[in-house]
């Protein structure tokens, strides 16, 4: 079991490694878009915002529908205990949007517009990771074989 140290420490590795990586590790540039249209337009209806969201994620590669499903589910676990680390879903989706949804267009100005999107998007795929992400691509298999599950977080 985790520490609320050991928590910490992991939250800020994954964080420093998704916005350190040049290519996203999370969600591809290609639902960037998809992702803030989304939200744009459902942002006042949750249920239907998770159901446009799964659609966008239907999208992605096993790869990337594994590690999203691995680390929305962390993440969720981590707002578990956000009586004691202060990190609800919503604190913890204004920490990991700007790295984990990326903007392909290099003017900060858009990305800026478009921040309470996707602040919305990852607190939305953290509140429902379990709904979002398929079940039968809870797996990830690292490149050296090593098997990451989500009951092993």
């Amino acid at each position: 079991m985790l520490g609320e140290t050991d928590t910490l420490v992991v939250a800020q590795v994954l964080k420093a490694t998704i916005r350190d990586s040049a290519e996203p590790l999370l969600i591809p540039d290609s639902a960037y878009e998809p992702l803030i249209r989304a939200a744009a337009a459902h942002a006042d209806t949750p249920e239907t915002l998770v159901s446009e969201l799964r659609a966008v994620v239907d999208g992605f590669s096993p790869t990337y529908s594994a590690a999203c499903g691995l680390v929305f589910r962390f993440l969720a676990k981590v707002a578990t205990f956000s009586k004691e680390n202060k990190m609800s879903e919503k604190n913890l989706a204004v920490v990991f949007a700007p790295t984990a949804l990326r903007s392909t267009n290099p003017d900060p100005m858009a990305e800026m517009v478009n921040m309470k999107h996707s602040i919305l998007v990852v607190e939305m795929m953290i509140t429902n990771a379990e709904e979002i992400f398929p079940d039968h691509l809870e797996v990830l298999v690292s490149p050296k074989g090593t098997e990451y599950t989500a009951e092993a977080i």
